[in-house]
């Protein structure tokens, strides 16, 4: 059977988890496809459909959000919704799983996965979470992953899904505002000296708030505060008022790589 996975991720801890999903996914070939690149899917092409994504202070990002709005509205495809998260996962899961249900899936399947913590706020207050996921962790992802092969199985048998995920109290909390991202990251400048006008900003940029005239310009009517632009510059020249060559995460900590 097909499977499709639409992730977002920035520094690539939430895409390597989805790559160990389709890995490990023995009853189904899973496609997986980078929301930032996306291209128009038809959905019914596929057996089973999931979304995935990272926790954005505690709910799902605004790309996945405004991806899951502007689809077709589906007639009960069965759908998983995933997410990674460092410190907090809050709302996110349930958000997502709310999202996808408006958007006419079925959602029969849910999990978040802790992983090191990637936001340079967090990182500067020693708030890293590097040795995530533990294994007890580990264990749980594994049987979720077990889980959507039984979903397979079923749906190839022709049978209704019938499950429906379980959240508790903590998947309803949201602890912060989510515009307190882009207060806390602050305005983004460009150290000319360090900047090779590589364009990897305005490429990896979500939001389409970067643009090059030869070097970055941020349009912080768009920017989101992600932080994307600033963890993965390879050169360390965009900075901010608060933030300038230190905590950066350009991509997943060589222990979790392991891990996964």
């Amino acid at each position: 059977m097909k499977g499709l996975l639409v992730y977002y991720s920035n520094t690539g801890n939430t895409k390597l988890a989805c790559e160990y999903i389709k890995r490990h996914l023995a009853n189904a070939e899973l496609e997986l496809v980078d929301l930032k690149h996306a291209r128009p899917v038809d959905f019914s092409a596929y057996d089973l459909v999931g979304f995935a994504a990272w926790a954005d202070y505690s709910g799902p990002s605004k790309l996945i959000i405004d991806y899951l709005e502007s689809l077709p509205r589906q007639n009960g495809k069965p759908c998983f919704v995933f997410n990674t998260y460092g410190m907090f996962n809050g709302g996110t899961l349930k958000g997502l799983a709310d999202r996808a249900t408006r958007s006419g899936f079925k959602v029969v399947a849910a999990f978040a996965l802790h992983t090191p913590e990637n936001i340079p706020t967090m990182l500067s207050r020693g708030l890293t979470s590097a040795g995530a996921p533990d294994e007890k962790e580990r264990e749980k992802f594994r049987r979720f992953i077990g889980q959507l092969e039984e979903i397979c199985r079923e749906i190839e048998a022709g049978r209704s899904v019938a499950r429906r995920p379980r959240f508790g109290l903590l998947d309803y909390l949201t602890l912060f505002p989510r515009t307190r991202a882009k207060k806390e990251m602050g305005e983004q400048f460009v150290d000319q000296a360090r900047c090779t006008k590589c364009g990897a900003c305005k490429k990896e940029c979500p939001y389409a708030a970067i643009d090059l005239a030869p070097y970055p310009v941020f349009d912080q009517k768009k920017c989101y505060g992600c932080w994307c632009c600033y963890n993965r510059c390879p050169q360390q020249a965009i900075y901010t008022n608060k933030f300038r060559g230190r905590w950066h995460y350009p991509q997943p900590l060589e222990e979790f790589r392991h891990k996964l």
